[in-house]
């Protein structure tokens, strides 16, 4: 489930109630926030083995809806071998997404997908 937080200026950013409860989040006394390139990831402090491995295919869930919308905003066509790593243009391909289109989103700073 995703939340939507509109920015007003600069101040501080309230994550919704509803997100933490959603999460399992609600009752742990200490979060970890992990800030990773436009990501920014909020767990608990302390992690059960269980606890990480949720977060682990929770993150795991996150990127293949990523790529699926990505390969869906390349197109359908063949993708070769561009500025990006090896793993992220294989999964592109196996989506069925195009080369070409993909450079073009490269080459842009518009946002091509919205989460």
């Amino acid at each position: 489930m995703k939340f939507y937080i509109p920015r007003h200026g600069s101040g501080p950013i309230k994550v919704p109630s509803p997100a933490l409860t959603i999460a399992d989040l609600q009752d742990c006394a200490d979060l970890s926030v992990h800030a990773l390139g436009c990501v920014v990831a909020i767990l608990p402090k302390h992690l059960t083995a269980g606890e990480a491995i949720t977060a682990y295919t929770s993150l795991q869930d996150l990127q293949a809806e990523l790529m699926g919308r990505l390969a869906e905003a390349c197109g359908e066509e063949d993708i070769d071998d561009y500025d990006v790593p090896a793993d992220v243009l294989d999964i592109l391909q196996s989506c069925g997404a195009s080369f070409y289109g993909l450079v073009d989103l490269l080459n842009t700073d518009d946002p091509v997908i919205a989460l």
